[in-house]
């Protein structure tokens, strides 16, 4: 007898389960495998896809059950999971519903959250487990016309109207600063806590093990002796110093002040707000830099209009992309909170910092950088499906603020910042060995395609020595990586990039997903993690001790 379950794609009672990919068995091999042999298995059955067909698109589709678990042995993964990941969790944070009843939400970054969980064992075998951070709503939403909460891309109103549909708007967008919100993003541990993220001061706490969404964690109330100006918009990537322990985050109050606050890793030690930076209007503003002694925030020119968010209830419908004005870098001493003085560049666009370190009297940055914010509406969900991507590619830059060290404090004028690329090679979502974090650093990992690719926002990934610029590429046919995550080899060791890499993969050709995992230095594949379900593409997520010490 079968139970009725969630049938993901309307969220409706249905009485069977929901169609599900099939493991390929048969007899365990102990080494990684090619997906050449499963490209030559399908041309050989007359199975391979139309070139035209978007091989990558059931990697936007909705998560195919609320709750997703599995036990994939040691018999079962191609490959060898290296001992050094024994005891670990890896998690991951991301979009994971689009499609409902009578309505689908069209933005990639809408879909509601749900986590993705890889957890290593001692016998060689993974735990997988997946589950949605909101079950309650999933319900509400199978018989809802639309949805009911502030959105990234949707537009729930063309303005105009009498001023109580104003004030219906208005509230929306506030019932949003209060923690009405899709916390989808990210994920980060603070003391102990393991909390939810996204581009807002509203954290949800949740629990490692069990995968459920606790209630709100306040940092003000929390960490700090008085409350701060969280604002409503703020940074999904926090910064950790990986010499004290110190967790740094940006909140942005309305009218550009970026409120920059500090949480030591001791217990003992209250929080405190390193500076408020005022610069002059709210603008996109995703992650940030930090060096041992510095804060350097980004303030390139995308704005947000305030008023046209209330009018559509909409986050990318407010941002005004302004290409004759400049991109700013404000340095913030760390210690004191000064303000040391701002650079500019000329206009540029980013989701994500890549590193930061002071040479001597110069800070040097590093950034995924496009020329200008014209692809967040090539994110559309059936674009993505369709493989009708219209999405620019972005570049590894490095800028150059030269001689702040040396710059007296009531210096006037904005000096401009050195950038050069770093690279034939483009890349985003990136990340570094953690332990070079705001340190002096040589490689950078992230995603990336071909250049000309169309049909797929990422087909390999690369890794960027950013001094040589030469880069290293691992690819497979029909094989579509999320961001990477570099886990070191051990706490002592010293070279850089001494270490694996993960990645959650959608595998197109089997149309079910895998997780990744490489040797980091010479990028050749060590192991494969197939579940039976795809999994849809996430965010950003971070390897955690699979027992949390601290709790």
């Amino acid at each position: 007898m079968q139970k009725d379950v969630a049938c993901t794609r309307c969220i409706r009672p249905v009485s069977c389960q929901p169609p599900r990919a099939t493991r390929t068995r048969g007899a365990p091999s102990k080494m990684a495998i090619s997906n050449d042999a499963r490209v030559d298995s399908l041309q050989s059955r007359g199975e391979q896809p139309a070139k035209q067909e978007n091989l990558d698109g059931a990697g936007y589709e909705n998560m195919q059950e609320v709750e997703l678990k599995e036990v994939l042995s040691a018999d079962e993964i191609e490959g060898h999971v290296p001992t050094m990941l024994h005891g670990l969790t890896y998690v991951m944070n991301g979009p994971a519903v689009w499609d409902f009843k009578k309505f689908t939400l069209r933005h990639w970054f809408d879909g509601l959250g749900a986590l993705r969980k890889f957890s290593f064992e001692a016998d060689g075998s993974v735990l997988f487990h997946a589950k949605s951070m909101y079950p309650a709503r999933l319900r509400t939403w199978s018989e809802a016309s639309k949805a009911d909460m502030f959105t990234f891309g949707e537009k729930r109103g063309e303005g105009g109207g009498s001023l109580f549909e104003f004030a219906k708007r208005a509230f929306s967008t506030i019932k949003y600063s209060g923690g009405d919100v899709n916390v989808n993003v990210n994920t980060a541990r603070i003391r102990g806590k393991d909390v939810l993220l996204t581009d807002a001061p509203i954290l949800f706490e949740y629990d490692l093990e069990s995968m459920e969404r606790r209630g709100r964690l306040k940092l003000y109330s929390e960490y700090f002796e008085k409350r701060i100006p969280m604002g409503v918009v703020g940074s999904a990537h926090p910064l950790v110093d990986p010499e004290t322990g110190e967790y740094i985050a940006i909140y942005q109050a309305m009218g550009g002040k970026h409120v920059i606050i500090s949480i030591p890793g001791e217990k003992d030690n209250k929080a405190s707000v390193i500076a408020e930076v005022q610069v002059g209007n709210n603008t996109f503003c995703h992650s940030f830099f930090i060096t041992r002694q510095y804060v350097v925030l980004a303030i390139i020119p995308a704005y947000l209009d305030v008023g046209r968010m209330i009018s559509r209830a909409s986050y990318v419908d407010a941002l005004r992309f302004e290409a004759s004005d400049p991109s700013l870098f404000y340095v913030v001493d760390r210690q004191n909170g000064e303000l040391k003085c701002v650079y500019e560049h000329d206009a540029f666009f980013f989701y994500h910092t890549v590193n930061a370190f002071e040479r001597g009297d110069d800070i040097v940055l590093n950034v995924c950088h496009y020329e200008a914010m014209n692809g967040l509406d090539g994110l559309d969900v059936e674009n993505l499906r369709s493989g009708e991507v219209s999405y620019p590619k972005a570049s590894l830059m490095e800028y150059t603020l030269t001689d702040v060290g040396k710059r007296p404090r009531a210096a006037t004028g904005r000096p401009r910042a050195e950038a050069r690329v770093v690279g034939p090679v483009h890349i985003d979502m990136p990340c570094v060995n953690d332990k070079f974090r705001a340190r002096e650093y040589r490689f950078a990992y992230g995603i990336s395609r071909e250049i000309g690719e169309t049909t797929s926002l990422s087909d390999r990934l690369v890794k960027v020595d950013r001094v040589s610029g030469e880069c290293v590429t691992w690819k497979s046919p029909f094989c579509y990586p999320d961001e990477p995550l570099f886990v070191p080899a051990s706490a002592d060791a010293r070279r850089e990039d001494d270490g694996v890499l993960l990645s959650i993969v959608h595998d197109g050709a089997r149309k079910q997903s895998f997780l990744l995992i490489l040797d980091a230095s010479s990028m050749t594949e060590l192991a494969r993690c197939y579940t039976s379900a795809p999994i849809p593409h996430g965010f950003h997520g971070q390897m955690l001790p699979s027992h949390n010490p601290l709790l």
